[in-house]
C-alpha cells in the first residue's frame, strides 16, 4: 500500500489514501502503526485517521502502451518531437 507522507493534525495521525481498499488494509494495520508511532514519539498520539483523495498520484501511473510511452518521452525530452520531424518519423 502506497501512502503520502503522514501528517500529524491535532492529537492524531493522517494518513491520505487513494481509495476505499486502501482503507479497508489499513483498519486492520491501524493499532500497530498507532503503538509503533507512539513509542518512537515522546508526545502519545491518540488515533490514526484517514482521508481518502483520489486525486492523489501515489507514482502507480505508468505508461503501458506504445502511445503512452511516446507521449511520455516527448513530455521528458522536447528535442525527441524535434528529432522526430527532422527524420521525418511518424508513430501509426
Amino acid at each position: 500500500m502506497l501512502v503520502l507522507n503522514p501528517e500529524i493534525e491535532g492529537n492524531g495521525l493522517k494518513f491520505t489514501l487513494q481509495s476505499e481498499q486502501q482503507q479497508l488494509l489499513f483498519e486492520e494495520i491501524r493499532p500497530e502503526v498507532l503503538g509503533y508511532v507512539n513509542s518512537k514519539l515522546s508526545d502519545k498520539l491518540e488515533s490514526a485517521f484517514v482521508v481518502l483523495d483520489d486525486s492523489v498520484k501515489l507514482g502507480m501511473d505508468k505508461p503501458y502502451t506504445p502511445s503512452e510511452q511516446l507521449e511520455y518521452m516527448l513530455k521528458k525530452s522536447p528535442e525527441l518531437r524535434e528529432a522526430m520531424s527532422k527524420l521525418d518519423l511518424r508513430i501509426k
